[in-house]
């Protein structure tokens, strides 16, 4: 008789790790809230940028008649705030649900496999939707940035002057800004497309 009975688990391959699914999925977690924090910094940086930029026209305008253009900057100072804000809370949302998808894998254990699909699909989905909103928001922007900056161009006594040219110079730091954010969201869909297809 044989003093150690045989094991219903099945033995792990030699010299192979062993990675459970709720491990894997709480690695992609950490990944997830580290990239939301990470795009919530730069969030908050442009936002500083955006109300630096307005406190620079207010100051400028405060010597002219330009009330119009002074109200003109408040609403396009809070219509910015908005869309970062919704922007951040999307980014939560998506945290929110990569914490679901750790619940998951938790609660599925008997069916691994089944609950890895279920865990890329939701994984999947959450980015695309995330990325697909932060094109929407930096679309947003750019566009804010160009009227805001048409509107300073438009106003009497402004052509020309020191005030136009900083107010191009600030459309075209910002677009740069915008665009490079655009670019990196393209780089992280490819992945996610890649899986979509296969």
């Amino acid at each position: 008789m044989n003093a150690s009975p045989k094991s219903t688990k099945e033995d792990p391959v030699p010299g192979k790790p062993e990675v459970s699914l709720t491990t894997f999925a709480g690695f992609l977690h950490r990944g997830v809230e580290r990239t939301v924090e990470l795009h919530k910094a730069t969030l908050d940086a442009f936002a500083q940028h955006t109300t630096d930029a307005t406190e620079m026209f207010r100051s400028t305008f405060r010597q002219m008649p330009f009330a119009p253009a002074m109200a003109f900057l408040d609403v396009t100072e809070e219509i910015m705030g908005r869309m970062f804000e919704a922007e951040k809370n999307v980014m939560d949302l998506m945290v929110k649900q990569s914490a679901h998808v750790v619940e998951l894998t938790k609660e599925r254990t008997n069916s691994v496999s089944k609950a890895a699909g279920i865990a890329r699909e939701l994984f999947r989905e959450t980015a695309e939707r995330g990325i697909a909103v932060q094109k929407i928001v930096l679309d947003l922007a750019a566009e804010g940035n160009k009227v805001v900056t048409q509107t300073v161009k438009r106003q009497t006594g402004v052509a020309g002057t020191p005030v136009a040219a900083a107010a191009e110079n600030i459309e075209k730091g910002v677009n740069s800004i915008i665009d490079t954010q655009k670019e990196i969201l393209e780089v992280a869909a490819k992945p996610l497309k890649a899986s979509a297809k296969a």
